[in-house]
């Protein structure tokens, strides 16, 4: 599953007689801040596993229902009136012999050639081919073909999968 990296964009829609619609950008530090639940962290969790904890919590909240002159009473919001989705993914960054390297929005499925196009292309006179390039985040190591690609998966998985995961996407053009 998608896991949850600060830049991505959470939206919270409470239905009901407490009609609330929040946006919820997944912060610097990894967590979202929510009304009724407070501070959730999110980063490396599922939208599944975030949406169920908002769930809890909202529906744990008691909220004060007014009659229009005074508040009457507290009520709890049920857990199926509260509804997560994910508006926007957190961007990818595509550096090196591109026309336009920086910031580029990501959507699932997007290859490596459809990233370095939404960056305008490789300038002319950029050495290697498309076949050779790799893919690494932006701590990694950068190769040519698959060697390149094994040398990073490796050097990730033992020294620091923890950043590894936390890292955001990019895509380096050499």
């Amino acid at each position: 599953p998608y896991l949850l990296q600060p830049g991505d964009v959470l939206e919270l829609i409470v239905t009901g007689n407490f009609g609330m619609r929040e946006t919820l950008p997944v912060n610097i530090d990894g967590n979202v801040v929510a009304p009724l639940a407070g501070e959730v962290p999110a980063a490396g969790r599922s939208l599944e596993d975030i949406a169920g904890e908002l769930r809890n919590r909202i529906s744990q909240a008691a909220i004060p229902v007014s009659d229009g002159e005074s508040v009457g009473s507290l009520e709890h919001v049920h857990p199926s009136l509260v509804s997560v989705s994910l508006r926007d993914y957190r961007p990818i960054y595509v550096d090196g012999q591109v026309r336009e390297p920086g910031a580029h929005p990501f959507s699932p499925g997007l290859t490596a050639r459809q990233a370095i196009a939404l960056s305008g292309g490789m300038m002319s006179g950029a050495r290697g081919s498309m076949r050779k390039e790799s893919i690494c985040p932006l701590m990694g190591r950068t190769g040519s073909g698959a060697a390149g690609a094994r040398r990073f998966s490796r050097a990730s998985r033992a020294s620091s999968s923890a950043r590894a995961a936390s890292v955001t996407r990019s895509v380096l053009v050499r």
